[in-house]
């Protein structure tokens, strides 16, 4: 209520901020808070005030909020804003906000956004190993976010990353399967950021024991 008395007096920063306490006092209130704060997004106004909050405050609701906003918001660039104003707010921004706003640029197929927004967050190891594929030596554990390595685990089979030299170098994915049919017959993926053009992939592979008629295999698809 003292919120909706400040939004009359037209004193959105007032507003927001009885919004911000009210939504951490109460989460019971966040569903139909956060309708309203998507709908808050597409005004002018509203955006530059909540731009104001960010700059001061990092409200414990903040990562769910972005993660609901980066789903239904209809405006991708008020999304973009918004993470802007974190990026320059001091505080630190989540990891959960780096993948809501990725997931969100790749279903509106901004590529080259969504791989600098991952991008711009890799350790100094993980930028050593750049390329057409990233780590494709596999020396890091799958990330499953952005660009990395993707493992889609399940009862049938395990992945894991194996070091198979002393200086770290090189290594490889190593597969074990159970015996149950999977469910998912992708075991490892990757989004490509490609230029057009021909590539060649190449690799190798090992198997064991291993009865499928056709084998393990790469598959490109755009």
């Amino acid at each position: 209520e003292i919120g909706q008395f400040w939004f009359r007096q037209h004193d959105l920063d007032r507003a927001l901020l009885h919004w911000m306490v009210a939504l951490e006092m109460n989460p019971a209130f966040q569903a139909e808070g956060f309708k309203d704060l998507v709908l808050f997004m597409r005004k002018p106004l509203y955006l530059e005030a909540l731009q104001r909050l960010l700059k001061t405050h990092h409200p414990l609701w903040w990562d769910s909020f972005f993660s609901y906003a980066a789903t239904h918001a209809e405006d991708l660039l008020s999304l973009k804003t918004l993470y802007e104003a974190r990026l320059s707010s001091g505080f630190e921004v989540t990891a959960i906000e780096e993948d809501a706003l990725f997931e969100r640029l790749m279903r509106d197929h901004q590529w080259a956004d969504a791989y600098f927004t991952w991008l711009n967050h890799l350790s100094t190891r993980e930028l050593n190993l750049l390329g057409n594929i990233f780590d494709g030596n596999f020396l890091l554990p799958p990330s499953n976010r952005g660009f990395g390595w993707r493992s889609h685990d399940e009862a049938a089979y395990s992945i894991f990353f194996k070091h198979h030299t002393a200086p770290k170098t090189s290594g490889e994915a190593v597969i074990y399967f159970t015996g149950a049919k999977p469910k998912n017959m992708t075991l490892l993926t990757q989004f490509l950021l490609l230029e057009p053009g021909r590539f060649r992939l190449k690799g190798e592979v090992m198997t064991e024991h291993l009865k499928a008629g056709e084998g393990l295999y790469w598959e490109f698809r755009d």
